[in-house]
């Protein structure tokens, strides 16, 4: 699994936290969720915040990034 580098600003203007997730990410979300990472790691993990990743593992974001997560996932078993 990849984890891209951030490279986004938020618009306050700092680099602290991801102002967007891509969809590799969230999909990199449910394989970090399965592994057993807490939200709060997984969000450190990928420069974002928690609640970032809440909305992906709730589904209000990025849907269909849980089904390609089980694809990659399969893949490697």
């Amino acid at each position: 699994m990849y984890i891209a580098p951030v490279s986004a600003v938020s618009p306050s203007g700092d680099n602290a936290a991801t102002y967007f997730m891509t969809f590799d990410q969230a999909v990199d979300v449910w394989i970090l969720h399965w592994r057993g990472q807490k939200q709060q790691e997984i969000a450190v993990q990928l420069g974002t915040n928690q609640l970032r990743v809440d909305a992906v593992l709730n589904e209000r974001q990025h849907v269909g990034s849980r089904q390609k997560a089980q694809q990659v996932a399969y893949s490697f078993s």
